[in-house]
């Protein structure tokens, strides 16, 4: 079965990212700079235009639909803010997957990686085969 775009936790939703969620994504990205520089290497390019970050979400977008990289935002449960991102990557050995996140500032400590990745872990057993 292919993974897919969209999972609902508890208090999450975790969904393949839309173009129009660039917004959101340079907000949640500038807000967090300093927190996201020392462990993520992308941010080292930040901040970067809103047209650079709609464009990294087409590319995100094309991997996930050529089934080679899965790459969602953590939202909260109305979808109006970005609490940070995270995603399925085909990065090691065949039928692996790793699990990558960050997370805005504001949200650390409550709980959101954990929840995001039990519902990784689900989707990357029941629906990859990982």
């Amino acid at each position: 079965m292919p993974v897919p775009y969209r999972l609902e936790t508890p208090r999450l939703v975790i969904r393949h990212y839309n173009p129009t969620d660039a917004t959101l994504l340079k907000q949640a990205i500038d807000e967090s700079l300093e927190h996201l520089k020392p462990w993520m290497p992308w941010a080292q390019n930040d901040p970067e235009p809103l047209v650079v970050k709609a464009q990294q979400l087409r590319v995100f977008r094309a991997h996930f639909d050529l089934d080679t990289d899965y790459t969602f935002g953590i939202f909260n449960a109305d979808e109006s803010r970005l609490l940070g991102g995270t995603g399925l990557h085909k990065r090691g050995v065949k039928d692996t997957l790793e699990i990558g996140y960050w997370i805005h500032q504001n949200a650390v400590g409550k709980g959101y990686v954990t929840e995001t990745v039990r519902a990784l872990c689900y989707v990357g057993f029941h629906y990859h085969g990982a």
